[in-house]
């Protein structure tokens, strides 16, 4: 298991909504007015999308990160970074961007988890959310690239 953000930017969203479950805590921001805590000092792409941002992570019952509930796990491929989910989150991943994809009035979001600095501002154009999540049972995914992941 490893330490990494994850975010995701509701495209074109006009009012904030939060996704909500217990032992998880979502923070939210205007995309168009992302700070330098929101990676805006090196995602500077990020304020070209207009919408809401989520940032989501798992804490324990004092409200702190819980490490040991992370989401994501490291796989090292032919030198590159790529994610893959932790076997007890993958049910929890999908509910999430499923409720982000239902709540964009284009049905699109953009899914970003970050793993120390490195490249930025690498994007992924739109992908179909089952071709993502076949993807990501693949081990295909790269850590800090933005995916736009939709529907038609």
């Amino acid at each position: 298991m490893v330490v990494a953000d994850w975010m995701v930017l509701c495209l074109k969203q006009k009012e904030k909504e939060k996704y909500t479950a217990p032992l998880l805590k979502t923070d939210s921001f205007k995309i168009g007015k992302i700070s330098e805590l929101y990676y805006g000092d090196k995602w500077s792409l990020l304020r070209s999308f207009k919408g809401y941002g989520y940032n989501i992570y798992p804490v324990n019952s004092s409200g702190g990160y819980d490490y040991r509930r992370g989401f994501f796990d490291l796989c090292m491929q032919n030198g590159e970074k790529h994610f893959v989910l932790s076997d007890l989150k993958a049910e929890e991943f999908a509910e999430i961007i499923r409720f982000y994809i239902g709540r964009s009035p284009i049905k699109k979001i953009g899914v970003l988890v970050r793993l120390d600095w490195g490249e930025e501002n690498l994007l992924v154009g739109t992908i179909p959310e089952e071709t993502f999540f076949e993807k990501l049972q693949r081990g295909e995914l790269l850590f800090n690239v933005l995916y736009i992941v939709g529907n038609p």
